[in-house]
């Protein structure tokens, strides 16, 4: 039985960095949220612990700005479809693991409360300051697609909106 913790995924990310709370600014809190992920046969297959930031409270124009990412449309995702069954291409699926804690916190300083079992004993007053969006952020859907669409054009595919490609000789790749 595998057991899947986010703690670990946090600190190998370098999600935050300790830091005084600034005298004009609130430390967001957050929650662990547990999960237990089944087989088909109703056996356990993992635990799951997310940290989940309570992004609720978050003050537009203080802790963000932009929130809005692209999202592909239906009718493109049909076309790519029919696409693919026309030209007997094989269609394949990813989840990108993690995938809130690889888009970077850049343009906005995002202070939160230590979460629970995190505490520095060293440095209990001190708070986290977010260097990686977390689940529950209000931009957090907008850093990853900004990282997921720098990567894919870093090793590059070419994009229309949503979709991206690249052809090199008889193989061609959408994503």
């Amino acid at each position: 039985m595998q057991s899947e913790y986010d703690a670990d995924a946090l600190q190998k990310k370098f999600t935050w960095k300790l830091a005084k709370l600034p005298a004009e600014r609130k430390a967001l809190r957050s929650k662990w949220v547990y999960k237990v992920k089944t087989n088909s046969d109703g056996s356990v297959e993992r635990f799951k612990a997310r940290l989940m930031i309570k992004g609720f409270s978050q003050v537009k124009g203080v802790d963000y700005n932009e929130t809005y990412a692209t999202v592909v449309r239906c009718a493109t995702v049909r076309y790519l479809m029919v696409l693919a069954a026309r030209m007997n291409l094989k269609v394949q699926q990813i989840a990108a693991t993690t995938a809130f804690l690889q888009g970077d916190l850049e343009s906005e300083e995002i202070f939160m409360e230590q979460p629970e079992g995190f505490v520095d004993q060293q440095a209990p007053t001190k708070v986290c300051k977010l260097k990686k969006a977390l689940y529950g952020l209000e931009q957090a859907s907008r850093v990853w697609n900004l990282k997921l669409d720098a990567e894919l054009k870093r090793i590059g595919l070419k994009h229309d909106t949503c979709v991206y490609f690249k052809i090199e000789g008889t193989s061609i790749l959408i994503v």
